[in-house]
C-alpha cells in the first residue's frame, strides 16, 4: 500500500513538473511576442525621427503577452474538451469559432480595463470610444493568434503522436527481432540433442559403459545449456566449457581417430560471443571432415583478440568444400542458423567465411565485435 501511494505521489510530482515547464514555455513564448512588438515601434519610430515611450509600450505589451498566457491555457483547455480530430468534429469547429470571436473581443477589452485601472490610460477619449478602437485594431491578430494557438498545437500533438508510433515500432522490431534470436537458438539445441542422443544410441550396443559415461557428460551440458538459458550472448570461457563438454561426448564415439586442438588467448575469454556458436560449427568439421574416413581426423580451433575485433577460427582435415562451394558444410542446418544468429545480432559487423584450406580441408573464420560484458549490458 505504501509503494502504490508513493508511485502515485511521484506520478503526481511528475504530472506537476510537466505543468510548470508548460506553463513557463507559454509565457517565454509570449514574453518574446512583446518584446519584439516594442522593439519593432521603437524602431519605426526612431527611423521616422519621433520620440518613442519604450517604458509605456512595453508595460502595455507586457499586459497584452500575460492576458494571451492565461487564454493560452484556456484555449488548451478547450480544445482537451472539444478536439478538432475527435469524433464530434463540426461540434468542435461550431465551439472554437465561437470562442475564437469571444476570446478576439474581449481580450481587447480587458486589456483596456487593466490599463484605465494602473492609470496608464492617457487618451482622453470616452471610454467606450477606446474600447470600441481596442477591439477593431485587436480583433483579427487575436482571430490569428487563437488559431495559431490550436494550429501549433496539433503540430505538437501529431510529432509527439509519430514518436510514439516510432518508438512502438522500434519495440516491435526488436522484439521480433529477440524472438527470431530465440527461435534460431533453440533450433540448435533439439538438434544437437538428437545428435547426442543418436551418438549414446550407437554406444549402446558397441561400449555400455562408455554409454553410461557419455549420459553423464550429456546431463552436464543440458545443465550448463540452461543455466545461459535465455541469454543470446555468453562468455567465450562459458562458452569453452560448453563445447568441452561436447567434446568428450564426441571423443567416446570416435576413441583415437580424434584429435582436438585448442587455442584461445587468455585476452579473448571475456569476449561475449552468441551461446550455442562454436558448437555447431565443430560439429560440423567433425561430421563432414572426420566421420566420412577412417583415417585420424583433427579439428583445430583458435580464438584470439584483434583490436576491436575477436577472431574466431574451426578447421579440420578433411576433403573440404566442394568445387562450387555448395556441399554439405556450407549449407548444413547448423551453419545456416549461426548464420542467421549472426545477421540478426551484429548485422554487417561482423564476417563469417567458410572456405577450402590451401593446407587441406574446410576452415571456418569468424571475425565479431570484441564486446565485454559491461559494454553488452551499457549498450
Amino acid at each position: 500500500m505504501a509503494e502504490v501511494k508513493r508511485q502515485q505521489a511521484q506520478k503526481g510530482a511528475a504530472l506537476l513538473q510537466r505543468r510548470w515547464v508548460l506553463w513557463g514555455l507559454i509565457y517565454a513564448c509570449w514574453l518574446f511576442i512583446a518584446l519584439f512588438y516594442t522593439t519593432q515601434a521603437g524602431l519605426q519610430a526612431t527611423y521616422a525621427g519621433s520620440s518613442f515611450p519604450w517604458w509605456r509600450v512595453l508595460r502595455t505589451e507586457l499586459v497584452h503577452a500575460s492576458l494571451w498566457v492565461a487564454l493560452t491555457l484556456a484555449i488548451l483547455r478547450i480544445d482537451r474538451m472539444f478536439p478538432l480530430d475527435g469524433g464530434a468534429w463540426g461540434r468542435a469547429c461550431l465551439v472554437h469559432l465561437v470562442a475564437s470571436i469571444l476570446f478576439s473581443a474581449l481580450h481587447p477589452l480587458a486589456l483596456v480595463f487593466i490599463v484605465r485601472l494602473f492609470g496608464w490610460l492617457s487618451s482622453q477619449q470616452p471610454l467606450w470610444q477606446i474600447c470600441k478602437a481596442s477591439v477593431v485594431g485587436y480583433f483579427h491578430v487575436n482571430l490569428t493568434f487563437y488559431w495559431g494557438i490550436i494550429g501549433v498545437r496539433y503540430i505538437v500533438a501529431n510529432y509527439h503522436r509519430y514518436r510514439d508510433r516510432e518508438l512502438k515500432a522500434s519495440n516491435l522490431e526488436a522484439q521480433l527481432a529477440q524472438s527470431q534470436l530465440q527461435v534460431l537458438r533453440m533450433q540448435l539445441q533439439p538438434h544437437f540433442l538428437f545428435n547426442a542422443l543418436n551418438t549414446i544410441s550407437v554406444l549402446m550396443t558397441e561400449d555400455p559403459r562408455a554409454a553410461n559415461r557419455t549420459l553423464v557428460r550429456l546431463s552436464d551440458l543440458l545443465r550448463m545449456t540452461l543455466d545461459a538459458n535465455g541469454k543470446q550472448v555468453v562468455p567465450l570461457k562459458q562458452e569453452m566449457e560448453i563445447l568441452q563438454s561436447y567434446l568428450d561426448i564426441v571423443r567416446t564415439r570416435f576413441h583415437d581417430r580424434l584429435t582436438v586442438r585448442i587455442e584461445v588467448e587468455p585476452a579473448a575469454l571475456d569476449a561475449q560471443v552468441p551461446s550455442f556458436l562454436l558448437q555447431p560449427l565443430v560439429e560440423n568439421a567433425i561430421r563432414h571432415g572426420v566421420s566420412p574416413h577412417a583415417r585420424h581426423g583433427l579439428v583445430e580451433i583458435s580464438a584470439r583478440r584483434d583490436g576491436d575485433t575477436l577472431r574466431l577460427d574451426v578447421h579440420d582435415n578433411g576433403d573440404g568444400l566442394s568445387e562450387d562451394g555448395s556441399g554439405p558444410p556450407a549449407h548444413g542446418m547448423g551453419i545456416s542458423t549461426t548464420r542467421a544468429r549472426l545477421d540478426q545480432l551484429y548485422g554487417s559487423a561482423h564476417r563469417f567465411e567458410i572456405r577450402n584450406d590451401p593446407e587441406g580441408g574446410a576452415r571456418v573464420k569468424l571475425v565479431l565485435p570484441f564486446r565485454t560484458g559491461d559494454e553488452m549490458t551499457d549498450g
